[in-house]
């Protein structure tokens, strides 16, 4: 979850992967605490032969001293051949729960691709 390159690398996922992120939709744009957020977005293999990966997407959450922490959601591992494309999608939900609270401000979205970050945009989290 910490995006480790070597760990990445003894289990297979090249960090030098030529893997693109393209296409990212966050919706809503403005959701409200207690709502859920819709993160989509393509991963795209840019080379001429076939390559795996692990594909996940993380969340710059504001805490209450207005810093932001980022919370890693897990998608899936991937294995595209040449020139191949996926399509990945997942709802989150921005609800409080006992062990995440949910504060209103910017939160930036970056998918993640056997560790290297991809910027995805970002949502404003408003109070209902």
């Amino acid at each position: 979850k910490r995006g480790d390159k070597a760990a990445f690398e003894v289990l297979g996922f090249s960090s030098k992967a030529r893997l693109e992120v393209a296409a990212g939709i966050l919706t809503p744009r403005r959701p409200v605490v207690g709502s859920e957020i819709n993160v989509s977005f393509e991963v795209v293999n840019a080379s001429s032969r076939r390559q795996r990966a692990v594909v996940d997407f993380r969340i710059g959450s504001v805490k209450a001293s207005g810093r932001a922490a980022f919370k890693v959601f897990k998608m899936r591992t991937v294995e595209l051949g040449p020139q191949e494309r996926v399509r990945l999608a997942k709802k989150v939900s921005l609800r409080d729960m006992t062990t995440r609270r949910h504060y209103p401000g910017s939160h930036e979205v970056e998918a993640l691709v056997n560790g290297r970050p991809w910027p995805l945009g970002a949502f404003a989290l408003r109070l209902p």
